[in-house]
Formats: structure tokens, sequence, C-alpha cells
């Protein structure tokens, strides 16, 4: 089968417009007229990967609501081919290379995505659920244990995730706003970077830590909760509560689902039968 004419519907999954979009220009020039739909975050991608049968899917790692090694547990029984997209270095991409599934690192361009193509049109499997819990294993508790090394004029600092509040990105600076154990470790309130916010971000995503806003990433251990008031919408940091941090429209959803238990492929399917019912 040539790659050509190997997929007529395709999924693709990313927070990221301008990742959706050098995705989909890189297969303009591949595939022969594929079907192809987006999805923002990992219960968006649950919904259409159930309803919609797409025959492959590009997959972000890093998700809100859900991220995407989640997303093909919950589905794995849902046939369709696979490519992880995942900003995280060369190192821990090697544990993607003794599975049966594609991948491609950001930032992404049309080579990576041919390249992958070829690797998996000719694959009769994927990775089985216990292949995708080695995989999960063999990254995320790197991450987790990980302490964020930030730059900081002619001084390195390391800090841990779990003595962050929030960070939030100001006049071309990221601001780390520390609890109180941080500040008693660190002798100040707060630490400033030049480090981009989303690169900040993808180094604390296993950590917990959720994007509400396009300048903010909370720490979801730190959240006391979170409100609307005259149309727009709010959470509050502890310790003492006092702290609100904005949410924006786009990020209300993925704020509300991550404190929601996540439900089954089999539960969407059957929400999914409900809606059309109704």
């Amino acid at each position: 089968m040539s790659v050509k004419n190997a997929y007529e519907r395709i999924l693709v999954v990313d927070d990221e417009a301008a990742a959706r979009k050098n995705i989909i220009r890189a297969l303009s020039g591949l595939l022969v007229c594929p079907h192809i739909k987006e999805a923002v975050d990992g219960e968006q991608a649950l919904r259409l990967i159930a309803e919609w049968r797409p025959e492959l899917v590009f997959l972000d790692i890093q998700l809100p609501v859900k991220n995407g090694l989640s997303v093909a547990r919950l589905t794995q029984d849902i046939p369709y081919q696979l490519i992880f997209v995942t900003a995280y270095d060369e190192y821990a991409v090697q544990a993607f290379t003794t599975h049966a599934v594609g991948f491609i690192c950001k930032p992404i361009c049309r080579e990576q995505v041919a390249t992958s193509l070829k690797q998996l049109v000719d694959l009769p499997y994927r990775l089985s659920n216990q292949q995708l819990k080695q995989l999960s294993q063999s990254i995320n508790p790197q991450a987790e244990q990980a302490s964020l090394v930030l730059s900081c004029g002619e001084e390195t600092k390391i800090i841990c995730p779990e003595q962050i509040l929030f960070i939030e990105s100001t006049c071309g600076y990221c601001k780390v706003v520390l609890n109180p154990q941080g500040i008693q470790l660190h002798g100040t309130d707060s630490i400033y970077s030049d480090m981009a916010l989303t690169q900040i971000h993808n180094k604390l995503l296993a950590a917990g830590f959720l994007r509400v806003h396009r300048n903010f990433v909370v720490n979801t251990q730190a959240v006391l909760g979170y409100f609307s008031k005259l149309g727009r919408n709010y959470i509050r940091i502890k310790p003492a509560g006092e702290t609100l941090i904005p949410v924006s429209r786009r990020n209300v959803k993925s704020v509300k689902q991550h404190w929601v238990k996540p439900k089954s492929v089999t539960d969407v399917c059957r929400l999914i039968s409900k809606i059309k019912e109704g």
C-alpha cells in the first residue's frame, strides 16, 4: 500500500494551533485528499476517536484535561494507527523506538511526518495496553521527580515543583511565584526567568501544572477553587486564598474537567449515543 493512498480519515490532536497547522501542511503534500479533523485536548480527542473512527491519529503527549498516553490507553480497542507528537528530549524519546508506533518531535517538519508515515503504513498492529503502560512509566516518573532549572542572570536556580504556586508571563519574562516553603528556601517570594511560559509548562506538566491562560500556569495542588464573576473566570490560589488567577474562555472547560474523574471510551460512546437520540 502506498503512503499517498493509505489513509482517508486523519485526526490531529494538539493544544497548540501552530503544531496542528504544521502537521496538516505537511500532510497536504504526502497524502491524496485526506479528511482531517482537529482536537485541542484529551477529552475532545476521545470523543472524535470514538465517534468518527479515524484511521490515523497524530497525538500530542502533553494535552489539557487528559494526556496523550491516557487517550491512547482508553482507545486501545478502537482500530487506528498512532503517531505520538512530543516535546521530550532525545533520551526520553528512545522509549518509543521499541514499539510499533510512530513519533515526531517538536518543532514539527515535513520530513518527520513523511518518515513516520512510511514507518507506520505496513505495521499490522498498535501498542498493547501493557506497552502503553511501560511507555508511560518510562517517561512520567522522570518528569515528576525532575526539578525546574532556571537561569536567572548569572545564577541558576533549582526549584522543586511542589514549591511553586503559579507562573506568570509578564513583560518578556516569566515570574515563578513560590509558596511559603519555597520562599523560606530561596529567600524570595518569586523568581524571574527569560524561559518561555510554554517551555516551563512542558517541564512541569507531569507534576500536575495546568495552563489556564496564555499568561498563567498554575500548580493544581495549590488551587482552592474556581468561580465566575461579571462574565470572567478565575482560579483561587492558596495559602491565603486571596490570589486570583484569570482563566481564559478557551481554558474554562479544561479547568473544570481537570477535577472530574475520566470516563472510559465505553462511557464516551454511550454519551454520544444519548446525544444523538436526544
